[in-house]
Parts: C-alpha cells; sequence; structure tokens
C-alpha cells in the first residue's frame, strides 16, 4: 500500500463578503466541516464569511488525541502575525517617512506593508467559539 503524499490538508474557501439568511433567519456564524481521506491526520478549513474567518478542524483522534488545543494555538499565531505585520509596516513606514531619498525598494516595502496591514485589519478573526467546540471519539455513542 502506498501511503498517502501528506497528513494535513489546509484550505481557504472564500465565501460571501455580506450576511445571508435562511428562511428569514440570519446567519450569525458559518463553519465549515471537512472530511479525512484515509491516512489524513487533520485537516483544516478557512471560510470567510462577513468579513469574518471561521475554522473548521476534522482530526484523527488516533493520530492526534489533543486536537482540542488546536484553537488555543491558532489563537496565539494570528495573534503573532498580527503583531510581526504591524512592526513590519510601522518599521517600513518610519523609514519612508524619515528618509525622503529613500530608495525604490524601501518606498515598494512601505506601500506593500501599508496595503497588507490594511488587508488584515479588514478581517475580524472568529476562532472556534468554546461554546461549539467539542471532540467526538470514534468509540463515543451519539448525543442527543
Amino acid at each position: 500500500m502506498v501511503p498517502p503524499a501528506t497528513n494535513l490538508i489546509i484550505s481557504n474557501v472564500p465565501g460571501p463578503a455580506q450576511r445571508r439568511y435562511f428562511f428569514g433567519a440570519e446567519v450569525q456564524e458559518c463553519y465549515p466541516l471537512s472530511l479525512l481521506i484515509p491516512g489524513q491526520t487533520i485537516n483544516i478549513t478557512m471560510f470567510g464569511y462577513d468579513d469574518h474567518l471561521h475554522f473548521g478542524l476534522v482530526s484523527c483522534p488516533s493520530n492526534l488525541p489533543h486536537v482540542e488545543m488546536i484553537p488555543e494555538h491558532l489563537e496565539e499565531a494570528l495573534a503573532s502575525l498580527e503583531l510581526d505585520v504591524m512592526d513590519t509596516a510601522m518599521s517600513a513606514l518610519n523609514d519612508e517617512l524619515f528618509n525622503p531619498l529613500a530608495d525604490d525598494h524601501s518606498q515598494n516595502l512601505a506601500y506593500e506593508a501599508e496595503m497588507l496591514l490594511a488587508e488584515l485589519k479588514q478581517f475580524k478573526v472568529s476562532p472556534f467559539p468554546r461554546q461549539h467546540r467539542r471532540v467526538i471519539r470514534e468509540n463515543e455513542p451519539a448525543k442527543e
């Protein structure tokens, strides 16, 4: 048997930028649910909806027994990314502001950092809410 090419799938599904309604009720949040193929350990899907990012995590419990820890790490990583982008943008903008004779590369870097920061700020990251977090084990009976 050929082993799987990867044990991790990450996907980004762009969704509608405007609110949607289901039988007249406004959809507040929309979380993706993906599948694992044999040999995969985890599938992480990000879904954009109404300027929010929602994450769905599906994992194999025998290969990744503590998947419930991933949302906290995801929140930390996103916060760290935002700080890094902010630091880079501020550094590039400061270089641009205090060096009127900056070369084209510095000017391009300042512009790109400013655009990236503006794009990042338009999203409000919505990690999987604690009240919705649920780990279901293979042998666990379904709760109704």
